[in-house]
């Protein structure tokens, strides 16, 4: 499909996986916040704040890792954005109360956000015309297909083996697109 012999299957899915961790992490939570406020016996609201922080950490973050990853080079800043989201969802997954799991989720949020971004300018440094819109078009459809599985897969990972097993299994995918990172060719 892709001209360039660098586009291998092993490129591909890290751009896939490493452009769909952001928003993985906010879908594949979706399912559990009624079951994080009947276990921290707090109001609805106050766990739905957890995705507000999460999206307040994004916000701020994005630009800036990006920014930075045109200094320091695209690798070692999503390996450090990788780490960050990994922490925030190490905080979620020992969060005690609700103020420590929103914390977790700006953390994630500060951390992830950056990854989006860099695997958006990772894809733009190593294609360019018609190459490039193939690429997009295919981590496009792909994309939308894990987003919209994954609060499906939340469901199902919460119904067999509680909310936090969740946030276990994310953080196994954060840190196999982290060794996809430390993988592939730069």
């Amino acid at each position: 499909m892709l001209n360039n012999k660098s586009f291998g299957i092993n490129l591909i899915l890290f751009l896939v996986l490493s452009s769909t961790v952001a928003q993985v992490a906010t879908q594949i939570t979706t399912p559990l916040l009624p079951l994080i406020d009947k276990d921290f016996a707090v109001n609805a609201g106050l766990v739905q704040r957890s995705i507000s922080a999460y999206l307040l950490g994004m916000a701020l973050s994005g630009i800036i890792l990006g920014y930075l990853s045109d200094f320091f080079g695209r690798r070692r800043v999503m390996l450090v954005a990788l780490f960050l989201g990994c922490v925030g969802t190490g905080c979620c997954i020992f969060a005690q109360n609700v103020i420590f799991l929103i914390i977790g989720r700006f953390i994630q949020g500060i951390g992830l956000s950056g990854v989006w971004i860099i695997s958006r300018a990772i894809t733009r440094d190593i294609s360019v015309g018609l190459q490039l819109a193939k690429i997009f078009s295919l981590l496009t459809m792909l994309d939308v297909v894990i987003i919209c599985l994954s609060p499906l897969l939340g469901g199902v990972i919460e119904s067999h083996f509680g909310w936090r097993s969740v946030f276990v299994v994310f953080l196994i995918y954060n840190l196999l697109v982290m060794l996809a990172t430390l993988c592939v060719k730069s």
